[in-house]
């Protein structure tokens, strides 16, 4: 009975699609019924320009988004799940640019009170929800449009940042929570929603000394156990020197409750952590490769729990008397400490083992043990961590300044090797153009193609700049 019944309702969309009748939400991306070949994503509906996309540093600069290679498009269409009930009442964010055979489609993508839902420009009646659990992770690393606002801070110093905020591109609902934490109950909700509201909540940022928006700087999120306990101060010269942004909220701390004051309020807690970078992202010229995060205590279970659950974002952690797992903790002879998310599987467990994380305790830290624990089973389990103990160093007590500083600039080698490299070969193309052509524009393809080249491989440095700046773009002041 169940091969028939799926056979009359495949039959019935057969048959209404052959009277113009009916489409797939996955429709919505394609492009005169065909899938995209190519796809970007931009702010307004402006076409990108092919040839300067295949530059990051040029298509940063022009407004392009992302450009959306095949799994990247295969990704958002799986992502097409629903049709929007009702009126389609939301906030455009992107426009999708998608192109088949010559024939192009465009597609903006709004944040709606029921989520993501994505609609063509050309055909508004053809429009389909998005699965946050699929959606989310691909949009993470999509730029965000905002305003500059670096002229609001100081740099080297810890300050409140006014509103607005911009909310995460992930949003813990109940699709995400389910897949990344397990945290459903029986109806596969989550054990509690998001109830945090960004324009009653107090956001701080530290810009780095030297902060430069013609470098994009990386991002450091801090989670602190209490509510006002913002980045230590032991970070300072580690941000300085790496040319990293902190940030972070005020009460997100372990005694975090929903807003009625009856639930822990972890799920803000975590919401709040990427609310912070996707501000920061919004308003400042960051370097997605480079985005880290650390804590203190709970707050640093929180930075473990987020790198290991969402390694697309977070690409290295510093755990401070804190960590937290995807296996149990033995503490005593038969006595554990439970896991506290699944493990990650597929594509993210690959990510993760591509992170690195240093977690900081004390001889004298009654966290200690577990932690020990927790990162020889991580290490086992072929991931990159470290663990450092300070001799006599309590619970209570933050690491010394060039501990931190050890643990940072660790984390952060592997993306500063590979802008430096990237730097040292752009230096190289560099030369070769000057040697052609002398340091000055020069007509034709050959030559443009060259300095297009220069700033694809060494984004944002130098040699970079100099070649944008032929090609007709400005290096912010």
């Amino acid at each position: 009975m169940r091969y028939i019944a799926l056979m009359v309702l495949v039959l019935g969309r057969l048959a209404a699609g052959a009277m113009g009748g009916a489409w797939a939400p996955g429709d919505v991306f394609k492009v005169d019924g065909r899938t995209a070949e190519r796809g970007w994503v931009t702010f307004d509906e402006t076409p990108p320009d092919p040839e300067t996309s295949v530059s990051p540093m040029l298509a940063r600069i022009d407004g392009v988004a992302a450009v959306l290679d095949k799994d990247s498009l295969r990704q958002l269409r799986r992502s097409a799940r629903g049709t929007p009930k009702g009126e389609i009442v939301g906030q455009r964010r992107w426009v999708v640019h998608l192109e088949s055979k010559g024939e192009q489609r465009q597609v903006e993508i709004l944040r709606t009170g029921e989520g993501w839902v994505a609609r063509s420009l050309s055909e508004p009646g053809v429009a389909a929800r998005l699965r946050g659990r699929w959606f989310a992770s691909l949009a993470s690393a999509w730029l965000v449009q905002g305003e500059d606002r670096a002229e609001e801070l100081a740099p080297g110093q810890v300050q409140t940042l006014e509103h607005p905020y911009a909310e995460g591109a992930v949003r813990l609902e109940r699709d995400v929570m389910a897949d990344r934490f397990g945290a459903t109950n029986g109806d596969r909700a989550p054990i509690a929603g998001i109830t945090r509201v960004l324009e009653e909540e107090t956001m701080w940022v530290r810009l780095p000394a030297g902060y430069d928006r013609a470098v994009p700087a990386g991002v450091l999120v801090w989670v602190s156990p209490s509510e006002t306990w913002r980045v230590p101060e032991e970070f300072g010269a580690a941000l300085d020197e790496l040319n990293i942004i902190a940030c972070g909220f005020d009460n997100a701390g372990n005694f975090r409750t929903t807003r009625d004051g009856k639930t822990h309020g972890i799920v803000d807690r975590l919401q709040l952590m990427l609310d912070a970078l996707q501000t920061v992202r919004s308003g400042f010229s960051v370097d997605d490769e480079r985005v880290y995060i650390t804590g203190f205590s709970g707050g640093g279970r929180v930075s473990a729990i987020l790198t290991c659950t969402f390694p697309e974002i977070f690409r290295g952690a510093v755990p401070i008397v804190g960590l937290d797992s995807y296996r149990p903790a033995e503490v005593a002879d038969g006595k554990y400490v439970p896991a506290r998310f699944p493990k990650p599987k597929g594509e993210r467990w690959k990510l993760l083992k591509r992170r690195r994380m240093w977690a900081l305790t004390g001889s004298e830290d009654f966290n200690l043990v577990e932690m020990q624990a927790r990162a020889e089973a991580m290490e086992g389990d072929g991931l990159q961590i470290r663990l450092h103990s300070t001799p006599g160093m309590v619970h209570a007590q933050m690491p010394e300044e060039a501990t931190v500083r050890e643990a940072l600039r660790w984390i952060d080698e592997p993306a500063r090797e590979a802008r430096e490299a990237g730097w040292a070969r752009a230096d190289e193309l560099w030369g070769e153009y000057v040697e052609a052509y002398g340091d000055g524009p020069a007509p034709g393809e050959k030559p443009r193609a060259m300095l297009i080249g220069v700033t694809g491989v060494g984004p944002f440095g130098e040699s970079a700049w100099r070649a944008a700046d032929l090609l007709g773009y400005e290096r912010p002041e």
